[in-house]
């Protein structure tokens, strides 16, 4: 009928119906419901009518109780409703949708982090393969929401990916959404939200003009987004206000850690880039495991990630062996550069050794000082259940 549309895909059939104000819509949406239901008795099927959903677009809402009733079946007008897996809102800003995506992307990403341990556990391959489930979940549909992400929205988006991003990346649960996402070279999805919304309607564009592009047309275009993407995500990094060590370490030479085709990344090597670690700065810091931020090999007042790397008296060894694989200053933006822009692994394994070296007996050191008898209570060991208790003391 005129003012009445119909939209099927599978067995989930959506009747639209348009007039000048709610009543008149109403009656040809129960009108249009009423002749899709005859037509599908006549094949010998039934609708289940009150499983259905009904939502009114308007700038004003819908009187209060306002219901349609087809076949003598009452359905109620609802703010929201489900279709094809979106939940839409009667003002198209899919926060409903986030709201009940949330849980889920909670669920799957706590459920992959088990398998995905720190230390040992699938490699950085299969990682990313894990992290693809959680994505494909989180942006599913996003041609139709990606101009629509608001603040919110985009806050849940981040908190699962900052899951994610932490077990790929062998990290600290502390470390920032943004450090664990460059360290993991994953993009936020939100960006990756716009570009794929961008190719879907410029596919669709195409399509609809009589053009259909071909696999190789659509590689160049997603090949431009993902310069896109890099130089976007580039510019939100510059404003970033947490991970500042990582972000500083890495954003400089994005591109190349992104594009790098070798290098993987490691639990000690990870406490480096992030600066969560053993490090006396840290512990004292966040973590309020030691007193102060003094470094216990030397006399330094404040022992951080460059003090570790660039001059503790006590790693000279592991310095020296660092310096023959390469070559000049060892300050840690310039061994960064050369591990990504080297054209072999060579200075990556070299400083994920020196990394590996040096973290563990840091480690070491730490438990020693954990399994003193003299120590504080702040400073025991408290693993599993032991923990679980101190933590609920008074």
């Amino acid at each position: 009928m005129p003012g009445v549309g119909l939209i099927c895909y599978a067995d989930d059939t959506l009747v639209t119906a348009k007039g000048c104000n709610y009543q008149e819509a109403s009656l040809l949406a129960a009108a249009g419901v009423e002749q899709v239901v005859t037509r599908i008795r006549r094949l010998d099927l039934r609708v289940a009518l009150q499983k259905s959903e009904v939502i009114c677009f308007a700038r004003r809402s819908p009187p209060r109780g306002a219901e349609i009733i087809v076949d003598g079946v009452h359905m109620a007008v609802k703010s929201t409703l489900k279709y094809l897996g979106l939940v839409l809102d009667a003002r198209w800003t899919f926060k409903a949708h986030f709201a009940a995506l949330a849980p889920k992307l909670e669920s799957t990403a706590m459920a992959l982090g088990r398998i995905m341990p720190n230390i040992g556990g699938p490699g950085e391959g299969c990682r990313l393969l894990y992290a693809g489930v959680v994505r494909a979940k989180a942006l599913y549909g996003c041609p139709i929401w990606a101009d629509k992400l608001t603040f919110y929205n985009k806050g849940i988006l981040r908190r699962s990916q900052r899951k994610v991003a932490i077990r790929i990346a062998r990290a600290y649960r502390t470390v920032s959404c943004d450090a664990a996402c460059v360290i993991a070279a994953t993009p936020p999805w939100h960006l990756v939200a716009l570009a794929l919304g961008d190719i879907f309607w410029r596919r669709a564009e195409a399509r609809s003009g009589g053009f259909d592009p071909p696999l190789e047309v659509v590689k160049v275009w997603k090949e431009e987004y993902r310069r896109l993407i890099l130089q976007e995500w580039r510019e939100e990094l510059s404003e970033c206000r947490f991970g500042l060590h990582t972000v500083d370490l890495i954003r400089p030479f994005l591109k190349h850690w992104v594009d790098r085709r070798w290098g993987s990344l490691s639990y000690r090597l990870v406490q480096v880039l992030s600066g969560h670690g053993c490090f006396g700065s840290y512990l004292h810091r966040i973590v309020g495991r030691e007193a102060t931020p003094a470094c216990h090999h030397c006399d330094c007042l404040d022992d951080t990630v460059r003090h570790t790397v660039e001059e503790c008296p006590a790693w000279d060894y592991f310095r020296s062996v660092l310096a023959d694989s390469i070559d000049g200053n060892l300050s840690l933006p310039l061994i960064i550069q050369r591990m990504v822009e080297a054209d072999n692994d060579g200075p990556w394994n070299a400083f994920k050794a020196f990394c590996e070296a040096v973290m563990s007996q840091k480690e070491n050191a730490e438990r020693q000082r954990e399994n003193d008898s003299d120590a504080p209570p702040v400073r025991k060991r408290r693993p599993g259940q032991r923990r679980r208790v101190f933590a609920r003391l008074p």
